[in-house]
């Protein structure tokens, strides 16, 4: 069976590998100093709206709840690689021990979630449940 799966997946990745080359890579995310478009530090939420992405994961990545994103919060985003622009790991992917809970110590694989641990804990029992990780987290 473990083969089968094995068959299976090493099919996957040659399709996926031939399609990718065939298709251009996804543009660079854009750099903190071109979205601070006023220079001030900070990207504001207005700001972020020239990146439909980052408009879009704005409440997320401003895991001090101030309303704009310092460039520490930015690059911790960024942090995760190209492909985690589309959204944060999975639950199940943090849930190394299958408990059904994100502990700090398996936060601590991800700087994003690993900041916001505290904002994302919304009941404060020092765990985060899959409700939890799939709410939007809470504004200050």
């Amino acid at each position: 069976m473990q083969k089968h799966h094995l068959l299976a997946l090493a099919s996957l990745l040659a399709v996926s590998t031939a399609w990718a080359e065939d298709r251009p890579a996804p543009p660079a995310p854009p750099s903190f100093s071109s979205l601070d478009s006023n220079g001030d530090g900070e990207i504001s939420s207005s700001e972020a709206a020239n990146d439909p992405v980052l408009s879009h994961m704005f409440s997320r990545i401003d895991t001090d709840g101030s309303g704009t994103l310092s460039e520490a919060e930015f690059k911790a985003a960024l942090s995760h690689g190209p492909g985690d622009r589309h959204g944060p790991p999975s639950f199940a992917s943090l849930d190394t021990d299958g408990d059904g809970m994100i502990s700090t110590s398996e936060a601590a694989s991800d700087p994003m979630l690993s900041q916001m641990f505290d904002k994302l804990d919304a009941n404060g029992d020092g765990v985060i449940s899959e409700d939890e990780y799939r709410a939007p987290p809470p504004r200050r």
